[in-house]
């Protein structure tokens, strides 16, 4: 083999692996994308952090600040981790108190390190990263549980910015439960077993045996009950029946429940999910 073809079948090579590499860590990617507003450039944008700096941007707060809080909320969305698995960490699960126990413990920590971050730099950075794992399951309340569904029950004309924010101390203790404040159950065995690669029928299968006791609506009943918005609002706050992350979670304007439209108000449950998230 010439010098010029061993050279050429190198730089193939290196294609085909670079493109296997580049393959695996979308694969990566888009099973995290799937719990929670898109977290990585790579799969959509990073909401999150776009959430965020929105968010805190009225304060000042340094870059390198704003980079610690983001990383602390970055790390909830990693696969493959005890942060991304743990359902309390994401509102998911319908395990709304103990997401809202996840959120306190995290601030505690974060003011306990606050006490000497003004004199040291690693607790400074404990304090953000802290804060920043918080931020994450406080903006994901908004697009996993059925909130924003239980205020357009009540009215359709209510728009993204003159929804009231959720009261904290309301959801303090509650427990496991379908009445009232609630979210979706989430599936995720692997990054080639969970609800973005498995069907809906098929990861209800596997939840009804993860969680003992929960009722799923069929395919066709779903389909059926949620084909309009007002009946997509009724199915989201019935209380006879369970939801999977996949038919109530406002992640993104291409999920089920996001991309649907507020006829009153042209808006979609996605705006709404990530209005109420930044403020």
């Amino acid at each position: 083999m010439t010098e010029k073809r061993r050279r050429r079948t190198r730089e193939a090579t290196m294609r085909v692996f670079l493109a296997v590499a580049c393959a695996i860590f979308c694969v990566l990617c888009a099973s995290s994308g799937s719990r929670a507003f898109y977290t990585f450039n790579a799969v959509g944008g990073a909401i999150h952090e776009r959430i965020t700096r929105d968010a805190l941007g009225q304060f000042d707060f340094c870059e390198a600040s704003i980079t610690f809080i983001d990383k602390g909320n970055t790390s909830q969305d990693i696969p493959a981790t005890a942060k991304f698995s743990a359902a309390s960490h994401h509102f998911d699960c319908n395990e709304v108190g103990d997401s809202y126990g996840y959120m306190t413990e995290r601030f505690n920590h974060a003011l306990e390190q606050a006490r000497t971050a003004g004199k040291d730099n690693e607790a400074r950075k404990r304090t953000l990263y802290a804060f920043g794992e918080m931020l994450h399951t406080a903006q994901d309340f908004y697009a996993h549980t059925n909130y924003v569904e239980l205020w357009l029950v009540k009215s359709i004309d209510y728009t993204p910015s003159g929804m009231p924010l959720v009261k904290w101390n309301q959801i303090a203790l509650k427990p496991k439960t379908r009445i009232g404040i609630r979210s979706g159950y989430f599936y995720y065995a692997g990054v080639h077993s969970n609800e973005n690669f498995d069907s809906r029928s098929l990861c209800t299968y596997y939840l009804k045996q993860e969680f003992e006791g929960t009722e799923f609506a069929s395919d066709k009943i779903f389909l059926r009950q949620t084909g309009t918005f007002v009946d997509y609002l009724k199915y989201a706050v019935d209380t006879t029946i369970d939801m999977t992350h996949y038919d109530i979670n406002k992640d993104n304007e291409k999920s089920y429940a996001g991309k649907k439209i507020n006829p009153a108000t042209g808006q979609h449950l996605y705006s709404y999910a990530l209005d109420l998230a930044t403020r």
